[in-house]
């Protein structure tokens, strides 16, 4: 492979490598600021969610209603049509893992256990049916039974964005490429022409003609080594001549003497 080439080729496999890691971390880092941001507005809605059904259930024992587990599931369901009513995602279930409400699609496909047993942080990310779903998870002791109340929020919109952000990056890395190619294609040829120059002239004094000489007139590190090889290109020919000149000289006096 020509010095050309591999300058070429270099220097697309390092921009190359260069745009993926820098563009892999913007997006990552845009993607988690947005998971950050969605977490604290969700943690927010979800206390708020949470309050209301304490409230409701508090408020029925003021009132001297009697807290049987027909009563706490009624409240229950009073609260998943409010979240339904207001385009909220609930699911309540028992201490056994029964399910007692839900107005979250396809809920019985997910692992409730795992997300009820969260205990690192107070949010868990799932994906249903190709949707993504941020879940928090909480548990109330009523009755001396305790209730599992799951809130799920679709965050769909941030993996599309990443997506978008992904395929919006390919598309330019692409283009940049392209351009990136061309450029350095061009300054390849122009810095590996002194080079190619040099070559050839090499080439032709190595078939004999020793007269040959390189012409660049650049004032850097390729034109001082052009500079030495037409030195060394001249010491060679005179070298050359020389012989030359003493076998002349010999095969001239040995033909005087043969006559």
């Amino acid at each position: 492979m020509k010095f050309g080439r591999k300058l070429i080729l270099f220097m697309i496999t390092s921009i190359s490598i260069i745009q993926a890691f820098s563009r892999y971390y913007i997006v990552k880092s845009n993607f988690l600021y947005s998971i950050e941001n969605i977490i604290k507005q969700n943690d927010s809605q979800y206390i708020l969610e949470r309050y209301m059904l304490e409230s409701d259930i508090v408020k029925s024992i003021q009132l001297g209603d009697e807290i049987t587990d027909d009563n706490i599931k009624e409240h229950l369901k009073n609260l998943c049509s409010y979240m339904e009513k207001n385009s909220g995602l609930i699911a309540v279930f028992t201490e056994k893992y029964e399910k007692i409400c839900s107005n979250i699609n396809n809920i019985d496909k997910l692992d409730v256990k795992s997300i009820t047993s969260v205990d690192t942080k107070n949010y868990i990310l799932k994906e249903i049916d190709n949707k993504h779903y941020m879940f928090f998870s909480t548990s109330l002791s009523i009755n001396n039974k305790i209730i599992y109340i799951i809130n799920a929020y679709d965050i769909d919109s941030i993996y599309e964005e990443k997506d978008r952000q992904m395929a919006e990056i390919l598309f330019t890395d692409i283009i940049i490429l392209i351009i990136s190619t061309i450029i350095i294609s061009v300054f390849s040829i122009f810095f590996t022409k002194p080079i190619d120059s040099l070559n050839r002239t090499t080439k032709k004094i190595a078939s004999g003609k020793f007269n040959e000489r390189v012409n660049i007139k650049s004032k850097d590190e390729i034109g001082e080594l052009a500079n030495s090889f037409n030195i060394m290109a001249d010491q060679i020919e005179h070298k050359i001549n020389e012989l030359n000149l003493q076998v002349k000289q010999k095969n001239d006096f040995l033909n005087r003497f043969y006559t």
